[in-house]
């Protein structure tokens, strides 16, 4: 409570033998004047006792110790290796499919599949997550497939009605992903 609050802060002071509890300052006949007014609730009291305080409570920050030698910071580039370049650009790749195909306006009614929509928030960090991975060492990229999300990506192919070639070309990327085999990008020839 603030009462206890206030009588802990007296036995503080006084065991730091601070000048206003000498008798020249008459400290003690202070104190009972603040006391009262603290819990009279007189809002004097609070600035009574923070000017009490002010003398004795200084902030202190790193720079203000002279003993602290200050930081030394050092770039390091490290190359990376052709796995795990090809590791950031699959990961890479994946979303900026995904920003791409969920802002298309008029065409495709996705916006709440995008990772920049609120309701994808877990999804984005895991996905930042994976390029921050991929970028420290992490390259082994293992997408998986749900028999619910493989039954949901045929029906939304019958529904669009793709079939024939496209068909087999979404398919196989699907199964090439699973199998941790990688596909070629039809614009650009990249391996992903």
């Amino acid at each position: 409570t603030a009462r206890s609050g206030l009588s802990n802060l007296l036995g503080l002071l006084t065991f730091l033998k601070h000048d206003f509890f000498t008798s020249r300052q008459s400290g003690e006949q202070q104190w009972k004047s603040i006391s009262r007014e603290w819990n009279s609730g007189c809002l004097s009291a609070f600035f009574r006792i923070r000017a009490l305080l002010a003398t004795l409570m200084i902030r202190h920050t790193k720079l203000n110790i002279e003993e602290l030698e200050p930081p030394l910071y050092q770039r390091t580039n490290v190359t990376m290796s052709k796995e795990e370049v090809k590791a950031y650009n699959t990961l890479v790749c994946a979303i900026q499919s995904n920003l791409v195909l969920t802002s298309m306006k008029g065409k495709i009614k996705s916006m709440q599949d995008s990772l920049l929509h609120r309701t994808q928030i877990e999804h984005a960090r895991k996905a930042f997550s994976n390029v921050r991975l991929s970028c420290s060492g992490g390259t082994r990229v293992v997408p998986t497939l749900t028999r619910e999300n493989e039954l949901e990506t045929i029906v939304l192919l019958d529904k669009h009605n793709i079939k024939g070639v496209k068909r087999k070309v979404v398919m196989d990327h699907i199964y090439r992903s699973i199998a941790e085999q990688l596909s070629s990008c039809m614009c650009c020839g990249m391996q992903l």
